[in-house]
């Protein structure tokens, strides 16, 4: 349920962006969900979100003061993941959210949170899906696009028996 600080709700959206995560998931594509996508990615998964960060609590999560690309917290990352093997332990990243995942759904581990707890990545075990809270598309030559398009390319060469195999 939305809490009081969630902005519009458009439930025909979130329907639809629902619907292309489960398709995408049960065809075996690879997916990566950014910002509101992760979370909705964990919604789909049966999972939970914490409704509203405010602002001074923790890290600064939803802070627009800086450029989009100002890398405003560092984000620990779990040994193992696809994300620790892209990223290494850690990774500074920007933040632009007020929402997080909370209470992780069926098959979701998170692989990477902020200083102060907050869920910053996740991952669906043995599938080639990863969600970040963070915006890598404001950073140049992120490694989170090589990552999805590899996949990509695997899924087309080979279809989704690859990506079960090969999802670091």
């Amino acid at each position: 349920m939305p809490g009081p600080f969630t902005p519009l709700v458009d439930p025909q959206r979130d329907a639809f962006e629902a619907g292309l995560i489960e398709a995408a998931i049960e065809g075996g594509l690879p997916l990566l969900g950014v910002c509101r996508g992760a979370q909705l990615l964990n919604v789909v998964r049966g999972g939970t979100l914490r409704q509203h960060l405010a602002p001074g609590e923790g890290e600064s999560h939803g802070s627009y003061a800086y450029p989009r690309a100002h890398r405003v917290h560092e984000v620990r990352l779990s040994a193992g993941s696809v994300a620790h093997a892209l990223y290494g332990e850690s990774t500074r990243v920007n933040s632009f959210h007020h929402q997080a995942v909370d209470v992780p759904g069926h098959g979701v581990i998170v692989t990477g949170w902020a200083p102060d707890g907050v869920v910053e990545a996740i991952e669906l075990e043995g599938r080639p899906v990863v969600g970040v809270q963070w915006h890598p598309e404001t950073f140049d030559g992120d490694p989170i696009f090589g990552w999805l398009v590899d996949r990509a390319q695997a899924y087309a060469a080979h279809g989704a028996a690859s990506q079960t195999q090969n999802v670091a």
